[in-house]
């Protein structure tokens, strides 16, 4: 007797095309995107494999045994995961969810306060002003188009999200 798969149930919501979603009991939007930068630049993504491939050759040459090469190779991806897979971020009334190939890291928008970018990639940062000390920011890759994903995140940084949990005399910055 094999039982039934679960079906998983969802709340209701519109979307529309730029990847912001609706759910009927807030006013919040919700904005989702994917960033995989070695499919939008494949030609560092060609120069990023075959550096690695040099370096793990290298490796395997003064190890003196390829296995050496493989997990030279092995590091040098995983180090750079977040450039050759693809990442996924999501916002909500709550907060923010950045899932990295190999880690998650969440935030509230009441812990973040202070917004950095250039236009094409940015860094959530919890603490007002810079500090060498800061743990826990979040950074960013907004894909082959920006401009949604900043207006998504300046328009929750800038909305009220109901009870302030952080001391409400803290602005918060957003700088371009």
């Amino acid at each position: 007797m094999t039982a039934a798969p679960r079906e998983r149930r969802r709340r209701p919501r519109s979307e529309d095309p730029a990847g912001d979603a609706f759910d009927g009991e807030t006013r919040h939007a919700r904005h989702v995107w994917t960033a995989h930068p070695a499919r939008e630049h494949p030609g560092r993504a060609v120069a990023g494999l075959a550096l690695v491939a040099a370096l793990a050759a290298a490796t395997a040459a003064v190890g003196g045994h390829t296995a050496w090469g493989i997990v030279a190779a092995v590091v040098l991806v995983c180090s750079l995961s977040r450039f050759f897979f693809p990442s996924r971020f999501e916002l909500d009334a709550e907060g923010i969810v950045a899932r990295y190939p190999l880690s998650v890291r969440r935030a509230r928008w009441d812990e973040l306060r202070r917004f950095d970018h250039d236009g094409e990639a940015g860094v959530l940062r919890r603490r007002a002003r810079p500090s060498r000390f800061e743990r826990g920011a979040i950074p960013l890759d907004f894909g082959p188009e920006p401009a949604p994903a900043i207006e998504a995140i300046e328009r929750h940084l800038a909305a009220p999200a109901g009870p302030p949990t952080a001391d409400p005399a803290v602005p918060v910055e957003v700088a371009s």
